[in-house]
């Protein structure tokens, strides 16, 4: 199946492949996304899995 890269890039439009079953499991986190490799931001997120053309990214809690 073909997704969109959840990076914060509003205007992003990159696709990721991957199959329904492996979605749905990154996303039993409220806080996971699926991000291709070049749009993870280290300073907002942490990088859960690696796969070879796509990351799985978790969105760190901002404190104030």
């Amino acid at each position: 199946m073909s997704f969109t890269c959840e990076c914060d890039k509003k205007s992003c439009a990159e696709i990721i492949q991957m199959s329904t079953d492996e979605y749905e499991l990154v996303h039993r986190k409220a806080n996971n996304f699926v991000v291709v490799p070049s749009h993870v931001k280290l300073d907002i997120e942490k990088i859960v899995t690696t796969f070879s053309n796509y990351l799985i990214v978790e969105k760190l809690t901002l404190r104030s």
